[in-house]
């Protein structure tokens, strides 16, 4: 038995991994942001700590999270969001002489999490991905050259959208980009995929030595908004070529630990492009782990040195968020002629992302949390995934 330390266990994404962790017998240690959330009612969570308000970059919240090792006794590390993801490969040195945990060194996580690089290396290896270039005040001719309009402005380390734009002519970037860049930090030019392509996820767990464990491909059926953004009906795929190409990216980097990919068909010709890189379990990983991909005890025996077990992911295993797929009936013209049906609530392989009935609480709590923070005009916003000028 080990006790692990999940950092942002206020996420959605918490709860499989609380299941599958305890259903192993081992002690669950989370931290949470707030209480109003998924992950601090569940039953699976064995103690449960409070975030102070410190920056993930500062120094303060590198000695609050040295603290809990050691007041904890922890085993393992295991990072469930993009800023916790950064702080422990930043940190690796000084966390890894009290914790074991799967992270990539610094230079590579950024390699692969920094949207402008990821590119560049997509560019150079030749595979799929949006036209983009690294953008600044002094060169926006040659960017729209490269790129063409329409196009996004996107941040080169944002999360959920936050920052990207859309704009349709140089007056629009040169007028908007400063504001950006003051705002979220270096930025890229990227050429726009007009809507109506599907979306894809794909899952590794790559090992130091070079293999890839537990793939897993999941396609988006339905998401909020519904012009794109946060997925609430999906399901397992069988994708090698999706699945063989994110593996070779990741090998390009020599990446370690746990990695997610989004991907999005351009309609206009039907191919795929990259589009970026998650460096942790993503929100809707519960349908991976539904499909008998079990990442938490991949993730948990790779940092033990135990044997790797080979799972497969079987394909039509379907998810959904209860609270979001609501809102997408709501506004969505198709609501009544989605496949799979959006009035599909039952079946062998259906399942439920923010709650199932051994773990209720989450789901009352997670989704009062959601309601207030989409009655909040700036998180609405930052969930839009495109701002729109």
């Amino acid at each position: 038995m080990s006790r692990i330390l999940l950092l942002a266990g206020h996420t959605i994404q918490a709860l499989p991994v609380m299941r599958s962790l305890k259903r192993s017998g081992h002690e669950v240690v989370i931290e949470c942001e707030t209480k109003d959330s998924y992950g601090y009612h569940s039953r699976y969570a064995d103690v449960k700590v409070l975030k102070p308000e410190f920056d993930y970059d500062s120094p303060e919240y590198l000695d609050f999270v040295l603290g809990c090792i050691d007041q904890y006794d922890i085993d393992i590390l295991l990072p469930l969001f993009d800023l916790s993801a950064e702080f422990v490969s930043r940190n690796s040195i000084a966390l890894r002489e009290r914790v074991s945990f799967a992270a990539p060194p610094y230079g590579i996580f950024m390699n692969g999490y920094r949207k402008d690089l990821l590119m560049e290396l997509c560019r150079q290896h030749g595979y799929p991905h949006p036209k983009s270039m690294p953008i600044t005040p002094g060169n926006v001719a040659q960017c729209v050259a490269y790129t063409g309009f329409p196009a996004l402005i996107k941040p080169d380390i944002t999360t959920g959208g936050r920052g990207m734009t859309l704009v349709r002519s140089a007056v629009e970037i040169e007028r908007l980009l400063p504001g950006i860049i003051e705002g979220y930090g270096s930025c890229t030019l990227q050429e726009f995929i007009p809507p109506g392509g599907r979306q894809f996820k794909a899952h590794h767990f790559r090992t130091a030595s070079g293999r890839c464990h537990g793939s897993a491909v999941v396609e988006k059926l339905r998401y909020y908004p519904v012009t794109g953004g946060s997925s609430c009906c999906n399901r397992t795929i069988d994708s090698p070529e999706i699945s063989r190409m994110t593996a070779e990216i990741l090998h390009r980097l020599d990446w370690q630990g746990f990695a997610d990919f989004d991907l999005i068909e351009d309609p206009r010709d039907g191919s795929l492009r990259i589009m970026e890189i998650n460096p942790r379990f993503p929100a809707s990983i519960k349908s991976a782990f539904r499909a008998g991909v079990d990442y938490a005890s991949l993730y948990v025996d790779y940092c033990l040195g135990n044997p790797l077990q080979e799972y497969v992911c079987r394909s039509d295993v379907y998810l959904r968020h209860l609270g979001f797929d609501l809102l997408w009936f709501i506004k969505s013209p198709e609501r009544f002629r989605s496949s799979p049906s959006w009035f599909r609530f039952f079946g062998r392989e259906v399942y439920y992302q923010d709650g199932e009935l051994l773990d209720p609480m989450p789901l009352l709590f997670g989704t009062l949390s959601g309601v207030k923070k989409m009655m909040d005009e700036n998180f609405r916003k930052s969930k839009s995934g495109v701002t729109l000028k």
